[in-house]
C-alpha cells in the first residue's frame, strides 16, 4: 500500500511559514555569499567550489519556497499572477500584519544579497586581472641571467 501524503491546505497561516522559511533560506544565503565573499578576497581557491555548490543548493531550496509561495497566493488570492501585497490585501488582520513584516524583511535581505554578490564578482574580476597580470609577467621573466631579457 502507497504512503498517504499528507498536503497542507493553503491558508494565510501556511504562507507565513513559507514567507519566514524563505526568510531563513534567505539568510543563509547572505550568509554563505559573505563567506564566498571572504573566500575569494583570501584566494582560498580549495574552499570555493564547495562554497559555491553549497549556494548553488540554497538557491535550489529557495526556488521551491518561491514555488510554494506562489502555489498559495495564486490559490489564496482571485486574481492571476498574485503578489505577496495582494495577498495582505485578503488576509486576517492579525495575519495580514505578519506578511507586511516578514515581506519587508524578505526584501531587505534580497537587496543586501544583491549587494554580496556584487561584492563577489567585482572581488573574481579583481582576482583574475591580477592573475592575468602575474601569468603575463612569469612568461616575461627569463631565469637564464645570460640572455637578455624579453622586455
Amino acid at each position: 500500500m502507497a504512503p498517504v501524503l499528507a498536503i497542507a491546505a493553503p491558508t494565510f497561516g501556511r504562507l507565513v511559514e513559507v514567507l519566514t522559511a524563505e526568510k531563513r533560506s534567505l539568510r543563509l544565503l547572505y550568509d554563505h555569499l559573505i563567506r564566498l565573499g571572504l573566500l575569494l578576497a583570501a584566494g582560498e581557491h580549495r574552499f570555493i567550489a564547495r562554497s559555491l555548490d553549497e549556494v548553488a543548493a540554497i538557491r535550489a531550496d529557495l526556488g521551491a519556497l518561491e514555488l510554494a509561495r506562489a502555489a498559495i497566493c495564486d490559490t489564496l488570492v482571485p486574481s492571476s499572477n498574485a503578489t505577496l501585497m495582494d495577498a495582505v490585501a485578503f488576509a486576517p488582520d492579525d495575519l495580514a500584519m505578519r506578511l507586511l513584516s516578514v515581506g519587508d524583511d524578505l526584501q531587505v535581505l534580497s537587496n543586501l544579497i544583491t549587494q554580496e554578490q556584487e561584492r563577489c564578482q567585482e572581488i573574481s574580476r579583481r582576482r583574475e586581472s591580477l592573475t592575468r597580470t602575474a601569468i603575463r609577467r612569469i612568461a616575461e621573466w627569463n631565469p637564464d641571467p645570460d640572455e637578455p631579457s624579453a622586455a
